[in-house]
């Protein structure tokens, strides 16, 4: 990273905090515009999105895996890596008959730590619920476009065209990232 770019990163993540953006979390914890969980004085456990360099695809999909299977019916829509009492998670939201749940994976994407029902689903679960593509094939797809890279994030979206994609931005070894749309409907390949 040029010395500059990484000034500027970090002068505007700083920015963001200090403008106390944010929404209240459940049990009243504040989420900084960033993603990074603010003092909760309720008790429940908090995680919070972290940075870093990604985790494995094999990692991650087995994750979607075990996050699809912890809930009944359910179909995956987003993954991000995260932190829960100093261990690194991945946070996935799954589609489940028009309800959306957060599971919260061990690392290695083997062990559920926690789960719980959204108060109200966000309109990526009819998004993830009529995608012919589900996120496991689709992160199969893009991590082929780089072998080697890691998976930062995914989502569902929908893209410029109206198009519902899955949005993949992958790690490449040398830590830069390459962002990728995946059709929903055919697995269509597109850098961003």
């Amino acid at each position: 990273m040029r010395p500059s770019v990484g000034i500027a990163s970090a002068c505007t993540a700083a920015m963001l905090v200090a403008g106390g953006c944010g929404q209240a979390g459940p049990g009243g914890s504040q989420t900084g515009s960033i993603g990074v969980a603010l003092p909760t004085t309720s008790g429940e456990a908090t995680t919070s999105v972290t940075g870093g360099r990604g985790i494995s695809v094999a990692s991650a999909r087995q994750a979607l895996q075990t996050a699809g299977a912890a809930v009944p019916g359910g179909r995956p829509f987003d993954l991000e890596t995260g932190s829960d009492e100093g261990q690194r998670v991945l946070e996935v939201k799954v589609a489940s008959r028009g309800e959306e749940f957060k599971v919260v994976v061990a690392a290695d994407g083997q062990q559920v730590v926690r789960q719980q029902q959204a108060d109200k689903p966000s309109d990526d679960v009819a998004k993830a619920e009529g995608a012919k593509v589900d996120a496991r094939r689709a992160l199969q797809a893009a991590a082929g476009t780089d072998p080697g890279s890691t998976l930062s994030e995914m989502e569902i979206d929908t893209n410029y065209d109206g198009a519902v994609v899955w949005q993949v931005a992958l790690v490449h070894r040398d830590g830069s990232t390459l962002q990728i749309d995946v059709d929903a409907k055919s697995a269509a390949i597109s850098a961003r």
